[in-house]
């Protein structure tokens, strides 16, 4: 089995997680990180028939529709596609297992406000989740003009931005009356930091993408690696960063 992460950044998350679970289930694979920076170099790993699934990245999630000839409704009907697996029919099938993780992220928020920083298809996912619960929240972006007023009082964040992916960056700088947090950048060190300074329940991207990944590999495989064998694999992936 030969599966491939696309980015603009990839990383090494996914490959270390796919390596050890191959390891698990005593699967012959390989999961190997790809960059690329347009639609076409996607189109080529696609038509190059050397995989068997892919795992896609922002901000190509809505862009990989035009190669699926069919979309779970996990995605949205192709509105957001993390995940595609080709079938041995020759057909392309979109999933999306973000969903996995938002359902355990928001399983924890406290009482009152929840705001979500970002407004790419991450934030659109956890808003309709929201939305579905009949819970108060605010997003803010860039995109939306209104960035700067992100710090306003609140119970919960949710940073689906990149913003902490560097280990040195916060996306908000006053943590008062914040509860809990959800951050989505999987090495958010100085963030994590600050909210367990501060007592803040912290749900980090590495707890969310353990929920992805779980959901995306029986995607994949059909198959699935017990709870023991996930918390050793993320134990082992901390200790290396």
């Amino acid at each position: 089995m030969e599966l491939a992460s696309i980015s603009i950044r990839p990383g090494s998350t996914g490959t270390f997680f796919y390596g050890r679970a191959f390891q698990c289930l005593d699967i012959k694979g390989s999961y190997r990180a790809l960059k690329c920076e347009n639609l076409n170099e996607i189109k080529a790993i696609v038509d190059s028939g050397k995989f068997s699934g892919l795992s896609i990245s922002m901000p190509y999630k809505s862009q990989v529709m035009v190669f699926c000839d069919d979309v779970d409704p996990s995605t949205f009907y192709g509105e957001s596609i993390n995940t595609m697996k080709f079938m041995g029919d020759g057909r392309i099938v979109g999933y999306n297992t973000d969903q996995a993780g938002v359902e355990a992220a928001v399983s924890n928020l406290a009482p009152g406000k929840t705001t979500i920083l970002g407004s790419g298809s991450m934030a659109k996912i956890f808003s309709r989740e929201l939305e579905k619960r009949g819970l108060e929240f605010e997003v803010y972006s860039r995109k939306l003009g209104n960035w700067e007023e992100r710090n306003k009082t609140t119970s919960n964040v949710i940073n689906c931005t990149p913003i902490g992916m560097d280990g040195i960056s916060m996306p908000v700088s006053n943590l008062s009356g914040i509860k809990y947090i959800v951050d989505l950048p999987v090495s958010s060190l100085e963030f994590e930091k600050h909210a367990k300074a501060a007592g803040v329940l912290y749900f980090s991207g590495l707890e969310f993408y353990g929920h992805v990944f779980l959901k995306q590999l029986r995607v994949y495989t059909g198959k699935s690696i017990t709870r023991k064998d996930l918390e050793e694999i993320k134990k082992e992936w901390n200790a290396r960063v």
